[in-house]
């Protein structure tokens, strides 16, 4: 079973290797460099290439390290990017040379968005698709660049180099990273009955049979969503984005039912003891909007959850036969929730030979 980032290797691992890169960078810069801070341009340079590894710093913290899952890929890829960005307080006077490293540069973050798609099974999500097609942009944008100023080096100032690279890094953030700023900012609220429609849109949007990636087995009833969120105490959740839009929902329940628990064949005591006797709530579904996928607004919507029922046991269930989930299992267990317990029907949901895991967070 693979372990997710969060408290893990990997996790610890970037975020102190960032904070000594740094250190180490400046120190180059300053001593090993002799930087002389009289020379304006390369100054301006030198805070260019400790900004660039901040902002990488900055999408790693904010957008990335809470959905990865720990491998030995992961870890190796991660480390490159590293080691390249180094390698930027090392030339940071020489324009050619930092050309190459954000080539090189953007191939590392080329293969991590294809790993990344492969360990989630997006790759035939637009999303997906979308992300690589960014990736491939700054590959090519980048060797144009390189390309131009090789043959053009001898006729253009060193300044104006710097500037070009300056303004090429610029680009390429616009066009290459909108997929880890389409998250935004989130605001996490309880549903209204203006939400209905798209709530509705999310839900129908997974029903499926596909194992490939995360699915739903039941279309929502637009009246019966009217209603419940019509009383005060529903366990409707949305997640709105800066412009209005829902981009996520969550639906809580006091109870997955009685009969179903009952015929739960738990294979956790200290999980089915915890699930007696302390209060309790289902988490019944979680959806995230196709083209905001990837971008740890599922795992920011648990955390919010997680506030909000402090102190109370939630719990899931994960189908496992005749299809596996398994993008839902892996993300429950990153986020702390362990498998405790086995519900079997002849039929459940249009399914048959039906099987899901329970999963309890405590």
């Amino acid at each position: 079973m693979k372990e997710t980032a969060t408290g893990k290797f990997v996790n610890v691992f970037v975020n102190e290797m960032y904070a000594i890169l740094i250190g180490i960078g400046i120190g180059n810069v300053l001593f090993a460099q002799k930087l002389d801070l009289g020379n304006i341009p390369d100054v301006f340079m030198a805070l260019f290439v400790t900004s660039v590894v901040l902002l990488y710093w900055w999408d790693w913290t904010e957008y990335l390290e809470e959905n990865i899952v720990t491998t030995k890929r992961e870890l190796v890829i991660d480390f490159a990017i590293l080691i390249a960005l180094e390698l930027l307080f090392g030339y940071y006077n020489e324009p050619l040379s930092l050309i190459k490293i954000f080539i090189a540069l953007s191939l590392f973050n080329f293969v991590w968005v294809i790993n990344h798609l492969q360990e989630f099974k997006k790759f035939s999500t637009s999303a997906g698709k979308r992300w690589i097609l960014e990736k491939i942009a700054a590959i090519i944008f980048y060797t144009a660049v390189y390309f131009a100023l090789s043959y053009f080096e001898a006729v253009i100032p060193h300044i104006l180099q710097a500037a070009v690279v300056v303004l090429s890094f610029m680009t390429v953030r616009t066009i290459s990273f909108s997929a880890l700023r389409k998250a935004g900012k989130i605001q996490y609220r309880k549903a209204i009955v203006s939400d209905i429609d798209q709530i509705i849109h999310i839900n129908d949007s997974y029903v499926k049979t596909s194992a490939d990636s995360g699915f739903l087995i039941s279309l929502m009833d637009k009246g019966q969503l009217e209603n419940e969120l019509a009383g005060k105490d529903h366990g409707y959740y949305v997640a709105q984005a800066a412009k209005g839009e829902i981009v996520a929902f969550l639906q809580m329940a006091d109870s997955a039912g009685e009969k179903i628990m009952q015929q739960v064949k738990w294979i956790d005591r200290e999980s089915e003891n915890k699930y007696k006797s302390e209060p309790t709530k289902y988490i019944e579904k979680v959806a995230v909007r196709e083209d905001y996928q990837n971008k740890g607004l599922g795992s920011a919507f648990y955390k919010f959850i997680f506030k909000e029922y402090a102190g109370t046991v939630l719990y899931a269930f994960i189908v496992n036969n005749p299809i596996q989930n398994l993008v839902s299992l892996k993300f429950h267990q990153k986020m702390g929730f362990r498998e405790c317990g086995i519900y079997e029907a002849d039929e459940y949901g249009g399914l048959k030979d039906y099987q899901s895991v329970l999963m309890l967070r405590y």
